[in-house]
């Protein structure tokens, strides 16, 4: 999606086409206020959301963060939970309650978990944090991955590609 912005060259006004991310950082920038505090962020602007989610899906860039969980009772981090992020190179952080919930109604979500996944166990592969005293990483499941047919044989077959063994991911069910 694109607009066009009326550009002051001098004293010639011309008619410029910029991305619709040149025009959200350029509105923000203009304002000086930070696009998440203003308006409910990206929620003002539906279409941008959308394709936001379907880059990062395309180029596989969400980020996924390990929020370590620590034991009262041995006294240390024994677990970690997965969280998933999305920085945008323009937009800078964007929430995952600004992208989940559209992911989730539009179907994305399927991609966006097996993506997750993934990333899960290639961190497993290369850091074997069970050797760190990690004995779990939570991964969230959404309701909408739940209701899908056969969903436990595409998570064992990712599993399985990596070789990781199947107690040391939980799975967690989101509302």
């Amino acid at each position: 999606y694109f607009k066009y912005l009326w550009v002051n060259r001098g004293d010639i006004y011309s008619k410029k086409r910029i991305s619709m991310a040149e025009y959200i950082k350029m509105f923000v920038s203009f304002f000086k206020i930070g696009m998440f505090t203003f308006g409910g962020g990206l929620a003002m602007f539906p279409m941008f959301r959308k394709e936001l989610v379907e880059k990062a899906i395309e180029e596989k860039s969400f980020q996924v963060y390990y929020q370590p969980i620590y034991s009262v009772t041995e006294n240390k981090y024994t677990k970690m939970e997965a969280l998933i992020r999305l920085i945008d190179e323009n937009l800078g952080f964007i929430p995952p309650d600004e992208f989940i919930p559209l992911a989730e109604k539009n179907g994305d979500i399927l991609v966006i978990g097996e993506i997750v996944l993934e990333k899960v166990c290639e961190f497993i592969e290369q850091n074997e944090p069970e050797k760190k005293g990690i004995n779990a990483i939570h991964v969230n499941l959404s309701v909408v991955q739940c209701m899908q047919e056969n969903i436990h044989i595409k998570l064992m077959n990712l599993i399985d590609l990596y070789k990781v063994p199947y107690g040391l991911i939980d799975f967690e069910i989101t509302e």
